[in-house]
This record gives C-alpha cells, structure tokens and sequence, in this order.
C-alpha cells in the first residue's frame, strides 16, 4: 500500500532533477536570457570592419561637404 501523494512527491523529485542544480544555471534563468547573446553575430569582426568603414565614409563626405561647398 503506497500512501495516497507519494507518486506526486516523486513527480516532484524527477521534475527538479531532470534540470541541472548548479547555481550559475538559476541565476541566468531568473535574470532572463542576454541580450547580447542573442545578437552575437552583429558583433561579429565582418560587422565591425563594415561598421567603422561607413562611418568613416560618412565623416569623409560630411568633411568635404564643410570644406569645398561651404
């Protein structure tokens, strides 16, 4: 004879085992997911280099604007 909430206690057991218990796993799952992490491949080197080469193309025009067409 089983009494009558042993098999959801042991539901419970399995339920919180089936997930990892390191504290490093809670603590990002209450803070939610990263934001950065989502958007790596934005960071990536080919965004970085086409980044920095239109803004430069873009002071290099707003400068020749200023200087040459006053």
């Amino acid at each position: 004879v089983v009494p009558s909430g042993t098999s959801d206690k042991i539901g419970t057991i399995q339920r919180r085992l089936a997930w990892p218990l390191r504290k490093d796993d809670t603590h990002k799952s209450r803070n939610g997911p990263n934001f950065f992490l989502n958007f790596f491949p934005l960071f990536s080197l080919n965004f970085t280099i086409f980044f920095w080469v239109f803004l430069v193309s873009v002071l290099c025009f707003h400068w020749f604007c200023l200087v040459f067409l006053g």
